[in-house]
């Protein structure tokens, strides 16, 4: 008997705070979660008095000093904070239409029964192991585009405006 599944279903359920910086205009974490969009591992949250921020970090982007001047930056430079607020820093542009493209994505291969198969279906198994590399791919790829062409596309006005 075949279960239908979705790839959601084979993430884990893990979360955990790396880092956490408390300041009077507010907080930032930085979490190591695998709950979040595929090929996002860390999250950093900023939040404030009556506003948050959340930004991933997709594949290999991730950097730790990055990630905590971003969440700083957001606590203390109002001008960014409200550019990351309203969806218009490059990065909360690249992550919207990233996680759009995503689960289109995932809808597809789901739609195709690709991570279906019985227990002892050897072949559907590896299958589902070859769908699983081929959608991460294409994922990691999905990424790279949607951040080069919004990267070239804006002119930040300082180099940490595209943090």
């Amino acid at each position: 008997m075949k279960h239908t599944v979705s790839y959601y279903e084979f993430r884990f359920d893990i979360m955990k705070v790396i880092e956490e910086i408390n300041a009077t205009t507010g907080q930032v974490q930085i979490i190591e979660d695998f709950q979040g969009p595929i090929g996002a591992q860390y999250l950093v949250k900023v939040a404030g008095d009556g506003w948050q921020i959340q930004r991933w970090f997709f594949f290999d982007e991730f950097d730790k000093k990055e990630a905590k001047m971003f969440g700083v930056k957001s606590l203390n430079n109002p001008n960014f904070r409200q550019e990351c607020i309203s969806g218009t820093a490059t990065w909360a542009q690249i992550q919207k239409l990233y996680i759009e493209a995503e689960q289109t994505i995932v809808s597809i291969f789901e739609d195709y029964s690709v991570f279906e198969y019985a227990p002892s279906d050897f072949e559907g198994e590896k299958r589902a192991e070859w769908a699983e590399y081929k959608l991460i791919k294409l994922l990691k790829e999905t990424h790279e585009s949607i951040y080069r062409v919004l990267q070239e596309t804006s002119l930040p006005q300082n180099n940490l405006n595209h943090i």
